[in-house]
């Protein structure tokens, strides 16, 4: 259809791959920050957010949603949707007893820029090349790919 999921769900997506990327290899802070931008670390992030994206792949399962980055660690699973909601109130009311507080919403959010527009568009391109996706598969992968980037 070519619909790309808003409401946060794409920024949110990247955030977790800059993070992992972030954690598997720290930036060097004397190098500037398009240096981390280009790492391998970050390139494989954005790769598998670009094919998850891009592709429109969904997930079976809890542990296939988990792998494909649309679950944390921390997010809760309830095997039996008849205790979803005892579940979900009970966790609740578990949270407020503790004092929970929201967490404050970030307000820096990477741009990778154009070397990683450059390599997703690529990746668009291959896609087709290879017959994985069609004409109109491409020009949602490359808006993916623009929304990612930030832009150019």
């Amino acid at each position: 259809m070519g619909l790309i999921p808003a409401g946060g769900g794409t920024k949110e997506m990247l955030l977790r791959a800059v993070d992992q990327a972030v954690a598997l290899a720290p930036p060097d802070p004397r190098d500037p920050p398009s240096r981390f931008a280009q790492s391998a670390e970050m390139g494989t992030a954005l790769r598998r957010v670009f094919e998850t994206v891009a592709m429109a792949k969904v997930a079976t399962s809890a542990a296939e949603a988990r792998t494909l980055g649309l679950l944390l660690a921390a997010d809760r699973i309830t095997m039996n949707r008849e205790r979803l909601l005892l579940d979900a109130k009970a966790h609740v009311a578990a949270l407020a007893e503790a004092g929970y507080t929201a967490p404050q919403p970030r307000t820096q959010i990477p741009a990778p820029g154009l070397p990683a527009l450059a390599m997703m568009e690529t990746g668009a391109y291959l896609m087709g090349e290879a017959g994985y996706a069609s004409e109109h598969d491409q020009k949602v992968a490359r808006w993916v790919a623009y929304i990612l980037a930030g832009g150019r």
